[in-house]
């Protein structure tokens, strides 16, 4: 079996995981490049998880994102959620 995942993971290669990220390193990245840079297009979410790049940081959206049924903004759930206030 082994065998056989190496020898696909080396016909493929490129296309497995080599473009995935950890939440650490997506939230260190999305740090370094500053708020605002990617913006987040949330639809079931509601941006209150860390699947949302705002969220993950610790920032509200902002009119750029592209979020649908959007809870994260200033007064709404999310400040709750992280206890501010």
């Amino acid at each position: 079996r082994k065998t056989a995942i190496d020898h696909i993971l080396k016909k493929y290669k490129g296309k497995f995981g080599d473009n995935r990220m950890t939440r650490k390193e997506r939230k260190e990245a999305l740090l370094r490049d500053g708020p605002g840079k990617k913006n987040c297009g949330c639809k079931k979410t509601r941006c209150l998880k860390k699947y949302c790049e705002c969220f993950l940081v610790g920032a509200y959206c902002t009119a750029d994102c592209n979020c649908q049924t959007c809870e994260n903004f200033e007064g709404g759930k999310v400040d709750g959620l992280l206890g501010k206030k």
